[in-house]
């Protein structure tokens, strides 16, 4: 994290591809498992209520989350016509993956047990066996923390951008190893518990949903005042 975020976002772009094909074949092994399973799991359709359903919408926005980051990454772009393009067919593949493990989930466990599962992708993955290897679930969670550190590198890399900013400065480097720094030794006084941790990614996940859905919004009409207020004054 301290080498990519220092070299800005040229070589982060290649780390992000690096894992992007690395990872292509994750889909395929979820298709081991539904040969155990039952697609009668999914019936009946929608039982719970559209009430019910809706309450399911704020943790499912905050997996979605990140596209905000345009705003940092969009003066850089060299083709910036494409940018919606690239954030159009980047947050499709995520939904289809996301789809496609949820009903995986539910095809495999009952509706009774998946709720006694804390983690039901990696425990699904526990039966999954080939001859050269017998803990899938272990490679997987490997693979999930290179998946987690796109994300801490993304807003590390737009943390210490916009520090560099504030204080004049077009080199950012200097400040990763401080923020980083900081992290580790948060770690030593801040051990947060399960359920804190489960309180903190509700925090997160409203505070994504304000900053990535309302700014936007704000950042709009201050935008186009600020542009009408401006051909007032030299016309």
């Amino acid at each position: 994290v301290l080498f990519i975020v220092r070299k800005g976002l040229c070589v982060i772009g290649r780390y992000n591809e690096l894992i992007f094909y690395m990872t292509m074949w994750l889909p395929v092994i979820f298709l081991f498992p539904l040969k155990d399973g039952s697609f009668l799991n999914l019936l009946p359709l929608f039982k719970v209520g559209w009430k019910s359903i809706s309450t399911t919408v704020p943790p499912v926005i905050y997996s979605f989350l990140g596209f905000e980051l345009v705003f940092f990454f969009y003066p850089f772009l060299k083709k910036k016509q494409y940018a919606i393009h690239g954030i159009i067919i980047a947050n499709t593949l995520s939904m289809f993956f996301y789809l496609f493990v949820t009903i995986s989930c539910f095809v495999f466990f009952s509706p009774d047990s998946i709720t006694g599962f804390n983690q039901p992708v990696l425990s699904m993955l526990k039966v999954i066996e080939f001859r050269f290897i017998e803990r899938l679930d272990v490679v997987i969670l490997n693979i999930l923390i290179l998946f987690s550190s796109r994300a801490w590198i993304l807003y590390m890399y737009c943390t210490v951008f916009s520090f560099s900013q504030l204080m004049n400065k077009q080199d950012h480097s200097s400040y990763v190893p401080v923020l980083l720094g900081l992290l580790v030794v948060g770690t030593f006084f801040v051990q947060p518990t399960w359920m804190q941790v489960i309180t903190w990614q509700k925090w997160a996940s409203n505070a994504g949903i304000a900053v990535a859905y309302v700014f936007p919004v704000f950042l709009w009409i201050y935008s186009w005042g600020y542009e009408k207020f401006s051909r007032r004054r030299f016309s």
